[in-house]
């Protein structure tokens, strides 16, 4: 009886404890030599650009046309009432042998830099302002 009493006294002021040691403020404020800087999130730090690029039906045509410097990723979001199809790398894209990305809100995500050319054609007609392909790119 005596053991069981001070095994459950040991875990109370251990639980009790940990409980306190948990609940420690630190103190960052001014005038503290300890001072550190709180970090931010990396991607909040990044810079972007949205543009909006008519596709055409005649031929490809380069996402966006002009990519941005020092480029991490793209996003291509096709507001068209008709299917795009697209390549990564320069190539021609073809219609359903290429990348589809789907009408009314399609989208497709490629982690590329700038020197990686995306290029896509419209399936049936050229896209107009409004329902177009919307391109975020990501520095």
């Amino acid at each position: 009886m005596e053991n069981r009493l001070w095994t459950l006294t040991v875990i109370v002021i251990a639980v009790v404890g940990v409980a306190a040691y948990a609940g420690t403020p630190v103190d960052q404020g001014p005038g503290n030599a300890n001072t550190q800087e709180w970090y931010q999130n990396i991607a909040a730090r990044r810079a972007g650009a949205t543009t909006e690029v008519l596709v055409l039906a005649s031929g490809p045509v380069t996402m966006p046309t002009t990519a941005l410097v020092q480029r991490k990723s793209i996003e291509l979001q096709n507001l068209g009432p008709n299917p795009i199809y697209c390549t990564v790398g320069g190539s021609a894209p073809v219609l359903l042998k290429s990348r589809q990305v789907p009408a009314n809100g399609g989208t497709w995500s490629l982690g590329v830099g700038p020197s990686v050319l995306v290029k896509c054609l419209a399936a049936t007609g050229d896209q107009v302002t409004g329902a177009a392909t919307i391109v975020t790119e990501v520095q």
